[in-house]
């Protein structure tokens, strides 16, 4: 009688791992969708210095700082990220700069913000230090900041919040803002940038 028994438990439980052997191999979870990475260029810049109150330049580099002789410059520039849909999950963005040269020996961060209104480098002298709101730009806090990294280096500035702010709203999308309130005409630092790209991860 416990032959037989012990004959039926081991019956059973052959069964039972048969199952889950199966299963191990089929029951397979689908995997969640990959996330999509993609850089954006440059569409449109513009360079302000505060004196004198040159026309923004979409062909110019990025410039951000403050002279020893009190010239500042603030920078801005355009992406057009329509192409992501305005439903995806921006998981992460991050602002890419290329440095090809430097001035001034106090290192400071650079500061990347929203613009806050619209603006275009095509009018002679209609954007410049002195037709904003605040001169320099009319910005929206917070900012997000980086040490730049030295000549032949990319720094690289998290801009996640305001990038999603852009795809999914309700941010409008006036491009970045590049300045560096560190810089002072007693502790100078001036940098320039040849390249610059957004790279946005989403799902």
């Amino acid at each position: 009688m416990y032959a037989n028994a012990t004959h039926e438990v081991v019956r059973w439980l052959s069964s039972r791992w048969s199952v889950i052997a199966a299963c191990a191999v089929l029951c397979v979870v689908p995997a969640s969708a990959s996330a999509t990475e993609v850089p954006f260029e440059v569409t449109e810049s513009c360079v302000m210095i505060n004196y004198p109150p040159e026309p923004c330049d979409g062909e110019t580099d990025p410039i951000v700082g403050m002279d020893d002789q009190g010239y500042r410059w603030h920078s801005l520039l355009k992406f057009d990220v329509s192409s992501i849909p305005s439903t995806a999950d921006v998981n992460e963005a991050t602002l890419r700069l290329y440095q090809s040269d430097e001035s001034g020996g106090y290192p400071t961060a650079v500061d990347a913000s929203a613009v806050a209104s619209d603006w275009s480098s095509s009018g002679i002298y209609e954007f410049h230090w002195w037709t904003w709101t605040t001169p320099g730009g009319d910005f929206t806090a917070p900012s997000e900041e980086a040490v730049p990294n030295g000549v032949g280096q990319w720094t690289e500035i998290d801009v996640t919040d305001l990038v999603a702010g852009w795809v999914g709203g309700p941010a409008d999308n006036y491009g970045v803002g590049l300045t560096m309130p560190g810089a002072t005409v007693y502790e100078p630092y001036v940098v320039e940038f040849s390249d610059a790209e957004l790279v946005v991860d989403y799902d």
